[in-house]
């Protein structure tokens, strides 16, 4: 038998009623996971947050099996029109219909320390939000310098009382209210393989530099590129001590680097027309194209 506080609530209501048979009264709990083709990680992610009341997978336009994997799990699976990553992960955590709501990658996985710590938290908090500690894991690995040390991300809040950025890439959830930090990490199973972060990287550095492209106030080009890039690495790699992290830690150090470089110089590339040459991908077009309809 699960502990209490990782039943469902149907469990709880069964082995926990009190001499005058009154259901015991918890807040529901909603995750919403946004996925594209994530057939490698969705099963995990969707076991890691069985404690929920409901597990909802936001499917983004999969050509794999990602929906299937997720259905036969017990997720709820909707399907959702890709508009840029902020505006569409509002309309995700807006499918969520429990009292508190958690925003969950694909990529990462909710140990049952952090799971129990959660459903204490939402039984009684006067908060509106929570953020979670983070650690990061690359290619395996755990890293613990190059500012992959754990970092903090803002994932579970009170419905109604959060808004999601609009930005294209690196968008922020804020909550309205007060929030509160919890204690034991969300795992984050980042990039499996190089070829993966590699993708990433290209996808990222695109959508930052039509981002960079229409503030004017901005430098862009091919030395700004160079200069941010150096900056980046030097950063990472000594000022953050990337170096204790062996080779993994180089390897992430000039990756972040050229990924910095890649932004700027695109940048530059898009300011003089080449936008078509750099943002053919179909998930860069649309990006760029709502990137347009919805800027804050």
């Amino acid at each position: 038998t699960l502990p209490v506080c990782l039943q469902r609530p149907a469990q709880v209501e069964r082995d926990m009623t009190d001499t005058t048979s009154q259901p015991v009264n918890r807040p529901k709990l909603s995750i919403v996971i946004m996925a594209r083709d994530e057939e490698l990680n969705i099963v995990d992610c969707v076991k890691s947050a069985d404690f929920a009341d409901e597990v909802i997978v936001v499917d983004t336009g999969s050509a794999d099996d990602t929906r299937q994997l997720a259905a036969e799990n017990r997720a709820i699976v909707k399907e959702l029109a890709w508009h840029g990553f902020g505006l569409t992960k509002s309309k995700a955590l807006e499918m969520g219909t429990g009292d508190w709501v958690l925003s969950l990658d694909a990529d990462e996985r909710i140990p049952p320390a952090l799971a129990e710590e959660i459903l204490t938290e939402i039984r009684s908090s006067k908060h509106d939000g929570f953020e979670l500690p983070r650690r990061s894991f690359f290619l395996g690995h755990e890293m613990r310098h190059g500012g992959w040390d754990r970092d903090w991300v803002l994932r579970l809040m009170r419905h109604g009382q959060f808004k999601v950025t609009g930005d294209a890439v690196h968008e922020k959830i804020i909550v309205k209210g007060s929030f509160k930090r919890l204690y034991h990490p969300l795992d984050h199973h980042t990039n499996p393989t190089f070829a993966a972060y590699q993708a990433k990287i290209e996808l990222y550095s695109t959508l930052a530099a039509i981002k960079i492209a229409k503030d004017k106030s901005r430098h862009a080009g091919v030395w700004a590129g160079v200069r941010h890039g150096l900056a980046a690495i030097i950063k990472k790699y000594l000022l953050q001590q990337g170096y204790r992290d062996g080779a993994l830690g180089a390897l992430l150090a000039v990756s972040t680097g050229y990924e910095k470089f890649l932004r700027y110089t695109k940048a530059g590339l898009i300011r003089k027309g080449m936008v078509d040459e750099l943002t053919r991908t179909r998930l860069n077009v649309v990006a760029l194209e709502d990137s347009d309809k919805n800027s804050p």
